[in-house]
């Protein structure tokens, strides 16, 4: 999703947040942060791919949270496909 987004938001900045499921604990894990300095400042798209229990995506809302970017200015964005 990331190739798609940059080609229609050419000077959009991105982060990388990465958060895998620890298949012992089924508990989301926080792998890898890297966010754009002043992000408090920005509205913020993330992009979930794969959603199963939606853990994940509510992790990242709240390492979001934690730096300082408001609630009202996260948008959650997934791709959710099934066979017809």
């Amino acid at each position: 999703m990331e190739p798609a987004l940059c080609e229609v938001c050419k000077d959009i900045r991105l982060g990388k947040i990465l958060i895998q499921t620890n298949l012992e604990t089924e508990e989301p894990e926080l792998h890898y942060l890297r966010l754009p300095k002043d992000i408090h400042k920005d509205f913020v798209i993330l992009m979930d791919a794969t959603v199963a229990t939606g853990a994940a995506a509510m992790m990242a809302i709240r390492v979001l949270l934690d730096h300082d970017v408001p609630q009202e200015n996260i948008m959650l964005l997934s791709l959710i496909m099934a066979e017809s």
